[in-house]
C-alpha cells in the first residue's frame, strides 16, 4: 500500500478518505434508518411497552399512527444533524485543523474495526448488511493506514 499512497499526494489522499467517510456514514445511516423505521418493529415494541404499562388492549391505531410517524421523523432528523456535523468535521480535517484531525483519526480506526464486527453480527441475520459492512472495511482500512502513512511522511518519517 505503499506505493499508493507514495504516487498520490497527501491532498488527493484527504480526498479520496473525505469520500469514502462520508459514505460509510450514510451507508450507516441507511441501515439505522431502514432497520428502526419498520412499522410492524414498532407495533410490536408498542404494544409491549403499553403492556408492560399494565393498559388493556392495545394503543389505537390513530396514535400509533402518529407515534410512529413522530418516531421516523425523529430519527431521520438525529441522522441529518449527525450527519452535518460529520460532514463539518471532515471538512475542517480537510482544512489541516488539527482538532478534527485527531478526531477522524479515531474515527477511522473506530470505523477499521466497528464495521468487520457489525457485518459479522449481521451476516445471517441481514446478509446484503453484513456483506456491505465486511467489504467496506478495507475503504477504511485504506482511510486508517493513509492517515498513518501521511502523518510519518509529516514527520520526515518515510523517505
Amino acid at each position: 500500500m505503499k506505493n499508493l499512497y507514495h504516487k498520490m499526494n497527501a491532498k488527493t489522499f484527504n480526498l479520496i478518505a473525505f469520500s469514502i467517510a462520508v459514505l460509510g456514514d450514510a451507508l450507516l445511516f441507511a441501515y439505522i434508518y431502514l432497520k428502526f423505521s419498520q412499522k410492524e418493529l414498532f407495533q410490536r415494541i408498542m404494544n409491549e411497552a403499553w403492556k408492560s404499562k399494565g393498559y388493556e388492549g392495545t394503543p389505537s391505531i390513530n396514535f400509533m399512527t402518529e407515534l410512529f410517524e413522530i418516531w421516523c421523523n425523529s430519527l431521520l432528523t438525529m441522522m441529518v444533524l449527525l450527519g452535518l456535523t460529520h460532514f463539518l468535521i471532515f471538512l475542517l480535517w480537510l482544512a489541516g485543523k488539527k482538532t478534527p484531525t485527531k478526531y477522524v483519526k479515531y474515527y477511522f480506526k473506530m470505523a477499521m474495526f466497528g464495521f468487520p464486527l457489525m457485518g459479522l453480527a449481521l451476516l445471517f441475520s441481514d446478509p446484503f448488511w453484513g456483506i456491505v459492512f465486511i467489504i467496506y472495511t478495507a475503504a477504511y482500512y485504506f482511510n486508517n493506514a493513509g492517515q498513518i502513512y501521511y502523518s510519518s511522511e509529516k514527520s520526515g518519517e518515510i523517505k
